[in-house]
């Protein structure tokens, strides 16, 4: 038994270390949709409102992200901009 164990925890280990080849596809937002910047400016402040405004905060390209889309939605731009992986948001949440 242990050695079915050890076995299972091997493989885990080495599938999970294996480079994830990524497409360049699934860092970029659908062609409709205005892309807002992430600048300096906008990621300083300790904090941000509570306002809900939906936004998707695309990840920078440097991100290797395993499916569509490359993005998490954040509350407002704000939230967004202040998570140092986003490059830039969309207006909305993010699409499936």
């Amino acid at each position: 038994m242990k050695q079915i164990v050890l076995a299972v925890v091997l493989w885990v280990v080495l599938v999970g270390c294996t480079p994830i080849e990524t497409n360049n596809t699934t860092t970029q937002p659908p062609l409709n949709l205005e892309k807002n910047p992430c600048t300096p400016e906008s990621r300083q402040g300790e904090y941000c409102t509570m306002e809900y405004n939906p936004v998707c905060g695309w990840f920078d390209e440097n991100i290797n992200c395993i499916k569509y889309p490359c993005a998490q939605t954040f509350g407002n731009s704000c939230a967004a901009c202040h998570d140092a992986k986003v490059a830039y948001w969309t207006q909305g949440e993010c699409p499936n």
